[in-house]
């Protein structure tokens, strides 16, 4: 998670996923990521000895403060990596300026 002036960024590398098998929600300002997938290689007409499944689950929850904008997070999921954008409030953004001497 990396804090920018104008929102906080979340990516994570999940290659092999789909769109579909990501999780996304907020409630109560707590926002949750997470994904299951599962992988079975089975082909018809066999006699098998063992068969290989493959299973990944995965969750993590952030605490969202009052800075966050909840309703303009988007997310995306191109290339292995979902990357989160959680933008800030305006007044919560940082103001800089000079300030001249009188």
């Amino acid at each position: 998670m990396e804090e920018t002036d104008n929102s906080y960024e979340v990516e994570l590398v999940a290659p092999g996923l789909q769109k579909k098998d990501f999780n996304i929600s907020i409630n109560n300002d707590i926002l949750t990521i997470g994904f299951k997938h599962s992988e079975e290689n089975k082909q018809e007409n066999k006699k098998w000895i063992t068969q290989q499944y493959r299973q990944q689950e995965f969750t993590r929850t952030f605490a969202l403060d009052k800075t966050v904008n909840t309703e303009k997070i988007v997310a995306n999921y191109e290339n292995g990596i979902l990357k989160i954008s959680i933008p800030k409030n305006e007044q919560a953004k940082k103001v800089s300026r000079l300030i001249e001497i009188q």
